[in-house]
């Protein structure tokens, strides 16, 4: 299970960083926006969870200048950070908040979120809150990582225990969400779900810059029941079959599997 509080403080601690290594959640913004103008009618207030550095948040403002939009975040340095960048905009607003424990009294007609979801511990509970936050034909839309995401790095600490001769105590970084599972948490709810699936990859000069960039964006591992402790031989044998496995033209792949998924307030 995830520790929401070790979630809030690597993102607290890597905020300053976060832009410069945000490549893949640029483009899921990118993504999104995509999809707003395909699926949604002109919302006129907005919510918005886990804004980060405000990048889909800027987004959101400038195509919807007439919209009242709240921007909600768990770390209050990332909030600082999208509240200077964005101060041009007098459509925002902002507040401190776990996108997981949301209490406000209005309704929105869109609640949208881009690379936040997959640090959810209870989509179920989560979700029929954000349906009463709804209004009749509102919509939430959001894109979040699936269970593909790092299937280089995962596959390579296996081939690791395996080489060493170890027992293989669990699954190394963050454990992410399943199509059928949000369709699952999303049974018997009043609303109409639409799920795209997609993967993105981006390329590193080593194993090593990988792990580097993940934890600079706050992605690393925040699991209270598996805090594992990585010996330095376990690590630097992942890290060869890292290198060793997915090199191309000098270049290791990380792959992202990312899910976006659209849902309808019905009647």
């Amino acid at each position: 299970m995830l520790d929401k509080q070790q979630v809030k403080l690597h993102f607290s601690r890597n905020a300053q960083s976060y832009d410069n290594y945000a490549v893949v959640q640029k483009k899921m913004a990118t993504k999104l926006a995509k999809l707003l103008e395909a699926n949604n009618k002109n919302p006129q207030a907005i919510l918005e969870i886990g804004c980060g550095t405000g990048n889909y948040t800027q987004i959101l403002a400038e195509k919807y200048p007439h919209a009242q939009i709240l921007a909600t975040d768990i770390s209050a340095e990332m909030l600082a950070i999208t509240k200077h960048k964005l101060a041009a905009y007098p459509n925002i607003s902002y507040q401190l908040a776990d996108g997981e424990k949301i209490e406000l009294g209005g309704k929105f007609d869109l609640i949208t979120s881009n690379a936040v979801f997959q640090w959810f511990t209870d989509y179920k509970a989560t979700f029929k809150r954000y349906l009463e936050l709804l209004e009749l034909n509102g919509q939430l839309l959001y894109a979040t990582f699936g269970e593909r995401t790092f299937n280089e790095m995962h596959n390579s600490f296996a081939l690791a225990y395996k080489k060493l001769g170890l027992e293989n105590t669990g699954v190394h970084g963050p454990k992410f969400v399943t199509t059928t599972q949000l369709q699952e948490f999303s049974n018997n709810l009043a609303w109409q779900t639409v799920f795209l699936e997609e993967e993105q990859a981006e390329y590193f000069n080593t194993a090593k810059e990988f792990l580097q960039s993940v934890k600079k964006v706050g992605a690393n591992n925040a699991s209270t029941s598996e805090k594992l402790l990585v010996s330095r031989r376990l690590l630097l044998q992942m890290l060869n079959e890292y290198q060793t496995t997915y090199q191309k033209a000098n270049q290791v792949r990380a792959t992202y599997h990312i899910i976006y998924g659209l849902h309808q307030k019905r009647q």
